[in-house]
């Protein structure tokens, strides 16, 4: 019961019931999920968020609430909550809903950017060699060929 209690609600300490009727939907589903990253260990992904220091501000890890109170809901089923800086802890200042793409742009291996894959594209067009510019920017050829070809940081896309 206590796993179960601190699972869904946070701190088993924590004396405030929260009664939101919101337990089926796709937001509360995530707020549990970004706990047991953080906290438990037994969790695939606590290496990368809890192994890392990652954590929950307190507000939003006892008070789902209080989660939604700061984001708000998510308008789109295709939106994921992303820490903007990485290495901060999830809380109101430090998180947002984006897209998926936007999401998987801001991940710590990511070495290129939308302006880097400009200036692919144009030292491209200019006659630059594909394996030079990888070893410029550290990435395979096959990524350069993926953003001179416009598979990868599409123009436009968000």
């Amino acid at each position: 019961m206590h796993y179960l209690r601190w699972k869904r609600h946070g701190d088993a300490n924590y004396e405030v019931v929260d009664f939101h009727g919101l337990c089926k939907t796709r937001e509360y589903k995530i707020w549990e999920n970004m706990k047991e990253r953080c906290y438990d260990k037994n969790n695939n992904a606590y290496k990368n968020y809890g192994g890392r220091g990652i954590t929950v501000c307190d507000s939003w890890r006892n008070s789902f609430s209080e989660f939604i109170k700061d984001m708000g809901f998510c308008y789109d089923s295709n939106m994921q909550i992303d820490r903007i800086n990485n290495n901060g802890m999830y809380e109101k200042n430090n998180c947002r809903w984006t897209t998926i793409t936007q999401n998987s742009r801001n991940r710590r291996g990511i070495k290129l950017s939308m302006e880097k894959a400009r200036e692919i594209r144009k030292k491209y067009a200019e006659g630059e060699r594909v394996n030079k510019i990888a070893r410029e920017y550290n990435v395979g050829h096959s990524v350069i060929g993926d953003v001179i070809r416009n598979k990868i940081w599409k123009e436009g896309a968000v």
